[in-house]
């Protein structure tokens, strides 16, 4: 079997790198031998392809885990009920040139504390929107 000195991954020398881009024809038995290589690639590769697989679930765990810290570090956890219901008093007065009849419900649905914090407001609820359709 021919070999080269191009080494593998492993240190080993590769065989047949010196027919790679070439119009060399193997014979019977090199082409067994070169089926047991391919077939020892493709166990490296799907090696290769479980570790990825590893890797991106752990990538993922640590992403989600990230997502939960950077939640908490939120500046706006920080602010006091008076100034976040203030904030939520203008986004509902402000509405803009299209109103949203639901935006004292989108606001209720955050988080538990913006909801009661939201429901324990009369003043967000001094005008529902209703839609007609007709």
């Amino acid at each position: 079997m021919p070999t080269s000195t191009t080494p593998a991954a492993d240190g080993a020398p590769f065989p047949f790198t010196q027919h790679f881009g070439t119009n060399y024809v193997p014979t019977s038995p090199e082409l067994d031998a070169l089926k047991v290589l391919i077939e020892e690639e493709f166990t490296v590769i799907d090696g290769i392809d479980a570790e990825i697989a590893e890797l991106m679930s752990k990538e993922e765990t640590h992403i989600q885990r990230m997502g939960k810290h950077w939640a908490l570090a939120s500046p706006v956890r920080r602010l006091p009920d008076d100034i976040l219901l203030s904030i939520f008093l203008e986004s509902v007065a402000f509405q803009g040139p299209c109103p949203s009849p639901h935006s004292v419900l989108a606001i209720s649905r955050v988080c538990r504390w913006w909801r009661e914090l939201a429901l324990g407001a009369p003043p967000l609820w001094t005008r529902i929107d209703v839609l007609l359709l007709g």
